[in-house]
């Protein structure tokens, strides 16, 4: 290859554009065990956590002069120019039961739970069964 070939083909260039993204999320919170619902063998109450989020993100691209060349862009070969749009709607909801608390076999035995439903723009949904765990610290 020539260096004149290569300087063709390297052409500095300039591509600009402009992302955004507003979240909105809301949740609430609460330990239980202030208002007496608790495992009797445990210190602490029942925790649980409810909440909503809303996503919209926007890319768009602005087209820039090139640099040291005015071939239009699309005569330049291979580039990426992302549009678009997404969104996506979310309902979120975990719990904690703590079983056992400060016993010589068990410090902390405890129940979590968690579940999360997605909707996004694009028509998928996200509806998974949750998830479950037992843990000991």
């Amino acid at each position: 290859m020539t260096p004149a070939a290569l300087d063709y083909l390297q052409v500095p260039g300039l591509q600009n554009g402009y992302t955004s993204q507003d979240v909105f999320a809301y949740t609430a919170s609460s330990d239980l065990g202030a208002y007496g619902i608790k495992m009797p063998g445990a210190k602490n109450g029942v925790g649980v956590v409810v909440g909503v989020e809303q996503r919209k993100g926007k890319a768009s691209p602005r087209d820039g002069l090139v640099l040291l060349d005015l071939r239009p862009r699309r005569s330049r070969g291979a580039g990426h120019r992302v549009k678009g749009q997404l969104d996506v709607v979310e309902f979120f909801g975990e719990g904690r039961v703590p079983l056992l608390e400060g016993r010589p076999f068990a410090d902390l035995l405890s129940v979590s739970a968690s579940y999360r439903y997605s909707d996004y723009s694009t028509g998928k949904k996200t509806n998974p069964t949750g998830s479950v765990r037992n843990g000991r610290r």
